[in-house]
């Protein structure tokens, strides 16, 4: 693949703009104001015309009511970049641009995918051409979903495995493996929520919270991890939360099993970069679903509180998760490594109540 060098643009620009004009490969500036006009640097004579340069004949006159007083320069001859002279060969790239973001043969795992973001995330990516492997617990099983997503013609698979069970993670990842040849893509989404006085917080209640929201996303990032380091790519992106950033009273075991998720995401980011595997995670604020119904309950909060505190002045939606993680998940984010990624509507940027 062939691109050219941003003097191609700037000229490219000052042609739709109007304020030149192309003659046999030479530009011909208008008069304007000299923040207008490209740098001296740009203007250095060059015999060999730039090849996007059309025939006068083919450009429409520009419509100005400048001056006509004119200077002509010899536009620049542009060598091509080549992009494999910047980009590692073991690293493909595609730099095609859709949108919305294609994520076409993708293969993708979602784990606590029943409802809410999960349910959101699975149909999102099946969207966007992704085959998506939707998995939850057997209390809660993600049938009526895929049984959905199917009648629509997207490509979705329903699988039940427990997130802190070793041997169901691993014979999940193997088995889609099997079945796809590779897994492009692992979203740990599965968690649950504790609402408590922390003096009085049961250590089987604190244990359950940080086994699913922590050990469960360590296990099947190590799983399929397995596979994405022997393929050299992969991305997986961990469903947090605000308090992986903050705190708030009764949240002790919620907000330390995200603060932990930060940490684990930071360490395979940094540890499996060079290898090939990117992992980010993503925090939303505040988001309508099921989880929340409950929480207000044990909180003693209602969602009027949640809108007041919130600067945009809403809850968010679940699609708004969904949408941020397919774009992680695309090549548009194929920079992106060991980040957070807040969803709050301006949540942690506002540190009132």
């Amino acid at each position: 693949m062939t691109v050219w060098g941003p003097q191609a643009q700037n000229y490219k620009h000052y042609l739709s703009k109007g304020r030149a004009v192309a003659i046999d490969g030479r530009l011909e500036w208008r008069e304007c104001e000299a923040r207008d006009r490209p740098s001296a640097r740009w203007s250095r004579s060059l015999a060999t015309p730039v090849p996007f340069l059309s025939p006068a004949s083919e450009m429409q006159t520009p419509q100005s009511n400048v001056a006509t007083t004119s200077r002509t320069h010899e536009v620049p001859a542009l060598a091509p970049l080549k992009l494999e002279s910047v980009l590692p060969a073991s690293e493909p790239r595609s730099f095609a641009r859709t949108w919305p973001m294609s994520l076409t043969n993708r293969i993708a795992i979602v784990t606590g995918a029943s409802r809410g973001i999960g349910a959101a995330i699975v149909e999102t990516l099946a969207e966007r051409g992704a085959t998506v492997i939707a998995s939850a617990h057997t209390v809660d099983p993600p049938d009526a979903l895929v049984a959905e997503l199917e009648a629509r013609g997207l490509r979705v698979r329903g699988r039940i495995a427990d997130v802190t069970d070793p041997e169901q993670v691993q014979d999940l990842a193997d088995s889609t493996e099997h079945e796809y040849g590779r897994i492009d893509l692992l979203v740990n989404n599965a968690g649950i929520g504790a609402v408590a006085p922390s003096e009085t917080l049961s250590l089987e209640r604190w244990s359950r919270v940080l086994a699913v929201n922590l050990t469960g996303p360590l296990l099947c990032s190590q799983a399929v991890g397995q596979h994405m380091l022997d393929a050299g790519r992969g991305a997986i992106i961990n469903i947090g939360s605000i308090f992986g950033e903050t705190g708030m009273p009764m949240r002790a075991a919620y907000a330390a099993s995200k603060h932990g998720l930060v940490g684990l995401t930071r360490v395979l980011a940094i540890e499996w970069a060079s290898r090939g595997v990117r992992v980010v995670t993503v925090e939303p604020a505040y988001v309508r679903t099921r989880l929340d119904d409950q929480d207000q309950k044990d909180g003693g909060y209602s969602a009027n509180d949640i809108i007041g505190r919130t600067p945009l002045g809403r809850y968010g939606e679940p699609h708004e998760i969904g949408a941020t993680v397919a774009f992680l998940a695309s090549d548009e984010a194929s920079f992106i490594t060991g980040a957070t990624i807040p969803v709050d509507g301006g949540w942690l940027a506002y540190g009132g109540w």
